[in-house]
Formats: structure tokens, C-alpha cells, sequence
């Protein structure tokens, strides 16, 4: 049952990976020939710097999913009534911190972002619906959690593509009839909450147990879940250091949103590959919760080497192909003029190998 589920749930993540790709790439085309290179560029600064928002979650997630994969499999009802009604609370208290970060840094945006000469729309509006956009998306993360434990994400992705089909299909619409940036916003601000919508009845309808929960988790389980919450606090931290600051400082350094827009499109093609392998890492990663539930050292251990095998021929071959294939797939997508030094895009397939190969140690983490 387990490998049953394993298999059906990287399947749909490859499936809604490589539509979120092709779908993607196609936007991306049309976005940066209707709006231009400033537009893609400030879209790639604003994603970067509200990731800093990841940060304020704590790693809550991870947690809470760990400590849900003992009472999935013992079917204890009771606990997991209490530990999802506790995510919520502290999900609702990371929300708010999320808001005053948002209000934090509103007034550096004209620093952050620098100079816009070719940006009608005013900058506020912009970042004020990116905000709302990515508080939406952690609003019910926890009705999330439950699918997750329960090896059952494949469910969440099958709802993903049609929000990815639906959203992208709309936005072409817009960009290629009105060329609006706040219209191309708000379609996918609305995607986003019918995705929501769908999660939240299918949660009500697969697990009526959790309706109307009131359920309070013992000392003993809010402590473990706050040492590690504190532990993945600061593997957060680093990874936004790391990842969520790539756009500034170029903006800042190296010649504004311009420059950040041709990064963008390298960056859109390697995180489409690291999406797509991450997700399957991810969907092994509930396997995995579920098998150390059974503590026998021999099993996992061989469990692992297998997966760190898959974990070194994905990356290994991923790796050589972007190094190969970048530079000819940019001239015929969107144009040679796109392309930067050689050097970047060495410096970028080396990090996308170095990051690639650290998932397996993940994953049992």
C-alpha cells in the first residue's frame, strides 16, 4: 500500500511538474514580449524578496506533518484532532507575522526594486497583491498537512494542475488582449483561492472526523514539535539568505530590473528542473515519515541507499543537460540576445548540482 501510494504520488508530481514547466515557459514567452524585460524583472525582485515570508512559518510545517505520521497509520483520531487544530491556531499567529514583515518592508520597495521608467502600474498595488497572494497560499496550508501524512498528495497535485491551467490559460487571455500587470495579477490571486476552496471541501469530505475540532494537543507533543520548529527555524533562515536574495543584489549591483529580468529566465528553466525533482523527493519524504514509524534500522538503511542512488544519476544527468542545452533552448525560445556569460550559467548548474545532491540527507532529516 505504501509503495502503491509512493509510486501514484510522484507520478502526479512529474505530471503537474512538467505542465507547470511547458505552461511556464509559454507564459514566461508571451509575459516578456507583451510586458517587457522590466516588468519580468521586477516580478522576479518582488518573488525574491516576499520569500523572506517562508522564514516567519518556522518550519511549522515540516514539524507538524512529522509528528501526524505515527497517528495516520495508528488511525488515532484523537491526536490527530489535536495536533491539525494546533497547526491551525499557530498557522493563524504566523499570518499575522507575515503582515507586519509585509508592512516592514514597504517603504524600502524604491530601494529594493531601484529604477522603473518603463512601469505604469503604481508599485504598491503591485506588492500589495504579491502579499496577498502568498497569505493566501499559506491560509489553509494546514487542511495540507492531513493529505501529506496520509500519502495522499497526489490529490493535492491534481487539484495544483487545473489551478496551473486554469491561471496560466486566463493570463495569456489578458496579456496578449489588454497587456494589463495588475489584471495578470489578480487572475492569479483569484486561481489561488479557488484552489483553496477545492482543497478545504475535499479535506471536510475525505476526513469528516476533523469537523468542528476542538481538540487540545498534550504538553509533552507541543514540546518536541517546539524543539524542532526551532531547530528548522534557522535552516529557514539560511536558505533565504542563500536563495531569496539572488535578485536584489543583482538589481542593486549589477544594472536594476533589466539585468534581474535575464537572470529570470535562466533561474525560471533550473528551478523548473529542481521543482520537478524536489517534488518527487518531497513525495518520497512521506513514504519515508511512514516507513520510520516501523524502526527497523536494516529496512531504512536500505531504503536510503536506494533513494540516494536515485539522488545522484537524477542530478548527475539533469546537470549535464542544463550545461548542454541551456544556451541553444534560450536563442530559440525568446532570442540570443538573452543570453549571459558562460560563466554564469557554470556557476549556476554547479549550485543546482550541489543543492540536487543534498535531498536524499533531507529527506531522512
Amino acid at each position: 500500500m505504501r509503495m502503491q501510494k509512493s509510486i501514484k504520488n510522484v507520478a502526479t508530481s512529474i505530471i503537474n511538474n512538467i505542465l507547470n514547466i511547458l505552461i511556464g515557459l509559454i507564459a514566461q514567452g508571451i509575459f516578456l514580449k507583451t510586458l517587457g524585460e522590466e516588468y519580468l524583472g521586477l516580478n522576479g525582485i518582488l518573488n525574491n524578496t516576499l520569500s523572506i515570508l517562508a522564514v516567519a512559518e518556522l518550519g511549522l510545517g515540516s514539524a507538524i506533518i512529522y509528528k501526524l505520521y505515527e497517528p495516520v497509520v495508528s488511525k488515532n483520531y484523537d491526536k490527530i484532532r489535536a495536533l491539525m487544530n494546533f497547526y491551525k491556531k499557530c498557522y493563524y499567529k504566523i499570518i499575522l507575522i507575515m503582515l507586519i514583515i509585509i508592512l516592514g518592508l514597504a517603504p524600502f520597495l524604491p530601494i529594493i526594486v531601484g529604477n522603473l521608467n518603463n512601469v505604469k502600474e503604481n508599485l504598491y498595488v503591485i506588492y500589495a497583491l504579491f502579499s496577498i497572494d502568498i497569505i493566501m497560499s499559506y491560509l489553509l496550508a494546514y487542511k495540507k498537512s492531513i493529505l501529506y501524512a496520509d500519502q495522499n498528495e497526489y490529490l493535492i497535485s491534481l487539484i495544483h494542475i487545473g489551478y496551473l491551467v486554469l491561471m496560466n490559460t486566463f493570463q495569456i487571455i489578458f496579456l496578449l488582449t489588454t497587456k494589463n500587470y495588475i489584471i495578470y495579477l489578480v487572475i492569479k490571486l483569484l486561481s489561488r483561492l479557488l484552489e483553496n476552496i477545492v482543497i478545504h471541501i475535499l479535506v471536510k469530505k475525505k476526513y469528516p472526523f476533523l469537523n468542528n475540532n476542538t481538540s487540545i494537543i498534550d504538553k509533552k507533543t507541543k514540546n518536541d514539535i517546539t524543539k524542532n520548529i526551532k531547530a528548522l527555524f534557522f535552516h529557514k533562515l539560511s536558505g533565504f539568505i542563500v536563495t531569496g536574495t539572488d535578485t536584489i543584489l543583482i538589481s542593486y549591483y549589477l544594472g536594476g530590473v533589466v539585468t534581474v529580468g535575464y537572470y529570470s529566465n535562466y533561474a525560471l528553466i533550473i528551478s523548473a528542473v529542481t521543482t520537478v525533482f524536489n517534488q518527487i523527493f518531497m513525495s518520497l519524504t512521506y513514504s519515508i515519515g511512514n516507513l520510520l514509524t516501523e524502526k527497523n534500522v536494516d529496512k531504512n538503511y536500505s531504503y536510503f541507499k536506494k533513494i540516494q542512488f536515485l539522488n545522484f544519476w537524477l542530478f548527475t544527468f539533469a546537470a549535464t543537460c542544463i550545461l548542454c542545452i541551456m544556451e541553444p533552448f534560450i536563442t530559440i525560445w525568446i532570442g540570443k540576445n538573452y543570453i549571459l556569460p558562460k560563466l554564469v550559467l557554470i556557476v549556476l548548474v554547479i549550485n543546482f548540482f550541489l543543492q540536487g545532491m543534498r535531498r536524499t540527507f533531507m529527506a531522512f532529516k
